[in-house]
């Protein structure tokens, strides 16, 4: 194959909802006193995504690995690759890097590399996918999350647009045998309403009729998230808005400090509702232990099972927003 096609996959987002990817600009951008620069990635070798792709990645019973190229512009900053199977975050583990770096030698969520400006770094990916029946043909998403583990200096700061990423890179996986683990997930029942007509006024981004939208708040009655979140008795809550869209279901997850918390029993619940009808979903998720005083916190929710078919594009990663936890030793 050998395929080293050049693709920039960075989504900058400029509002708190669903517009579609931004690719990375030439040169500086500056936004609230923040230089943030540009970079691209590269698959190395060949493009399991997108039109370019040879076709679905396979899984045979061993484990899957991919490499990829960061070339980063001439400001100092960190990315985050995180992976999706099925909507689900994919654990991976990094086998092999470019930087002169001590590697972890264990799987993580969201994998995290530091560039220094005009730095380029080359590293390998391996996984074995969280769920999967032979037979299946299942979606495989990444996400390019620019700056994931900046947090301000205290508790007055925001994440600004830190953290943004958008999994709209998308692609399949098939399965030539079991994964060896299938992931559990919840159900979740949700009463819906009936739209009178589509909330296209809420979704300005909205490029396609009944395009399903999501929106994560505090149920304060304002539509979106405040840029600062405390937790309340050990508890974050606040809840998910659905609405229009095909008839699909849609997996949901939360992130402390980019790793997946417990939401009931497991760390992914899955939400759906019919077309032309608003859902929500409330939430009251518990605090990690040991958390410090300053965290992020954000959530994605992507489809589930054939709904990448209907939407390709559908799926979202909700802006970051500072965490605080004042019971924090």
């Amino acid at each position: 194959m050998n395929r080293r096609p050049t693709l920039s996959l960075f989504a900058l987002f400029l509002a708190l909802i669903l517009a579609f990817p931004v690719l990375a600009q030439e040169g500086d951008i500056a936004t609230s006193g923040r230089s943030l620069g540009s970079f691209s990635i590269h698959p190395l070798d060949y493009n399991p995504l997108g039109p370019d792709s040879d076709g679905p990645l396979v899984y045979d019973g061993k484990p899957i690995e991919l490499s990829y190229r960061i070339e980063n512009g001439d400001v100092e900053l960190s990315v985050g690759m995180a992976f999706f199977v099925d909507g689900a975050i994919q654990p991976h583990e990094v086998t092999a890097t470019t930087q002169d770096v001590q590697l972890e030698n264990a799987e993580q969520a969201i994998s995290i590399y530091h560039l220094k400006a005009n730095e380029s770094v080359e590293f390998t990916i391996r996984f074995t996918p969280v769920l999967g029946k032979k037979g299946d043909r299942l979606s495989f998403r990444r996400a390019v999350i620019f700056n994931p583990d900046y947090l301000p200096k205290d508790e007055t700061g925001s994440m600004g647009i830190y953290g943004d990423a958008h999994p709209s890179e998308f692609g399949t996986i098939q399965f030539e045998a079991d994964a060896p683990a299938q992931l559990a997930t919840q159900l979740i029942d949700l009463e819906t309403t009936e739209l009178s007509e589509p909330i296209a006024q809420i979704n300005v981004h909205k490029a396609v009729p009944d395009f399903p939208g999501y929106l994560i708040n505090d149920g304060s009655g304002e539509p979106y998230m405040p840029p600062r979140v405390t937790a309340v008795d050990g508890k974050i809550r606040g809840q998910i808005q659905l609405w229009d869209g095909a008839d699909a279901a849609y997996r949901l997850t939360f992130f402390v400090n980019n790793k997946p918390i417990l939401n009931g029993d497991t760390d992914n619940v899955i939400l759906s509702v019919p077309d032309g009808n608003l859902a929500t979903y409330p939430f009251e998720l518990d605090l990690p232990e040991g958390l410090p005083k300053l965290n992020s916190f954000f959530a994605t929710i992507l489809p589930v099972g054939d709904g990448y078919q209907v939407y390709p594009e559908a799926g979202h990663k909700f802006s970051t927003v500072l965490l605080i936890n004042p019971d924090a030793e």
